[in-house]
């Protein structure tokens, strides 16, 4: 996890590969640090025991980006033409290895980087030790984001230094993209729950939201909701309460408050479409997008075969865009105009330029 050195360690010591191993240790014990035991406890006991935990995990971080700038700074060796690091230990401190530096345009780009990641860590240390007085709920997103943004960091780190020194990285898997793919999946599918019928009427406000708690609750109990964000999961235990103060006053309750509580079921519905603009989901839609672009097309008209394949990897895509999913959940045949304009506009919303490229010079 990195934490055989203290900060005062002199950074020329540690070489550029001991670096990357100790952020990449870290960033797998920050993947495993699951915050979902705690939410039930919401006592100041679970405050004290998520607080030090979390923060510690930012201390080990900022001592370790501290050393693998040292070791970035220090390390200018070519590539050996095996592949692997000239890992030769950074001769004397100091001028030698400003200069150094300044003589590599993408070494000073990497120290940056470090100094950009220390900087974030230390904003999300700062916010986490100020937040006594925020509620319960509040203090988890914290710290989830505090965790979060430690493994972005790690990721980012290891990509670039690894991309610089070319060879392979490590750490892409902790992206997870099939949980990402799965979660919104379960979002679109609570969306439609809440969506079916339309806007309710005032007298039908009972009824709809007792439809809207069962769909929320069967989320909320199911094994995909431990996969959702803490933020989103904190929302949506919020919402399901006040749902169920409401419902649990039978014909005493108001349809004024129901409507307004249908309303800020709508709010949540539309967060949940910001799952959209998740790195790991803009990278892959973007992919799956002009791929099928291409296939669409493609001089060669779709025979069965590859509409199907085409139909199977388009539905990884579903949640991205309201038409492309109505289409194919009606099914829609992919050669269709209607297809093809949704996919299209799909695709030059997240790269316009490519997507051009395909259209026009089809």
């Amino acid at each position: 996890m990195g934490t055989g050195m203290s900060a005062g360690t002199t950074a020329s010591t540690v070489s550029l590969r001991d670096s990357l191993d100790r952020i990449r240790g870290l960033a797998r014990v920050a993947r495993r640090v699951d915050l979902f035991p705690y939410e039930s406890h919401r006592s100041e006991e679970a405050r004290r025991l998520v607080r030090p935990m979390i923060e510690r995990l930012l201390l080990v971080a900022l001592d370790d980006v501290t050393q693998l700038e040292g070791a970035i700074a220090g390390h200018v060796s070519p590539v050996r033409d095996d592949g692997l690091f000239d890992f030769s230990d950074a001769g004397a401190e100091g001028s030698s290895h400003d200069a150094r530096s300044r003589e590599d345009p993408k070494t000073c780009e990497l120290i940056d980087l470090c100094g950009m990641v220390r900087l974030e860590l230390s904003q999300r240390l700062e916010r986490l030790r100020r937040d006594d007085r925020a509620d319960f709920w509040e203090f988890l997103t914290t710290c989830n984001h505090a965790r979060g943004a430690l493994l972005k960091a790690a990721v980012s780190l290891e990509s670039a230094v690894c991309a610089h020194e070319r060879v392979p990285a490590q750490l892409d898997a902790l992206r997870e993209i099939e949980s990402a793919l799965r979660v919104r999946a379960g979002y679109r599918r609570l969306q439609r729950a809440l969506a079916a019928g339309g806007e309710p009427e005032r007298e039908q406000i009972g009824e709809r939201l007792a439809t809207a708690a069962g769909a929320m609750e069967s989320l909320v109990a199911s094994a995909l909701f431990v996969e959702l964000r803490v933020a989103d999961r904190c929302q949506l235990r919020r919402v399901v309460e006040r749902l169920e103060c409401w419902l649990r006053e039978g014909e005493e309750a108001d349809p004024d408050e129901g409507m307004r509580l249908w309303q800020d079921l709508c709010g949540l519905a539309t967060v949940m479409q910001q799952v959209n603009n998740r790195q790991e989901l803009v990278a892959h839609d973007r992919a799956l997008l002009l791929e099928a672009l291409g296939e669409l097309y493609a001089d060669a008209p779709l025979d069965p075969a590859r509409e199907a394949r085409l139909r199977e990897r388009l539905a990884e895509a579903v949640g991205r865009d309201a038409e492309l999913d109505g289409l194919l959940e009606s099914g829609e045949p992919l050669g269709s105009a209607a297809v093809l304009r949704a996919v299209t506009r799909a695709a030059v919303r997240l790269e316009p330029h490519e997507a051009q490229r395909i259209v026009v010079g089809r």
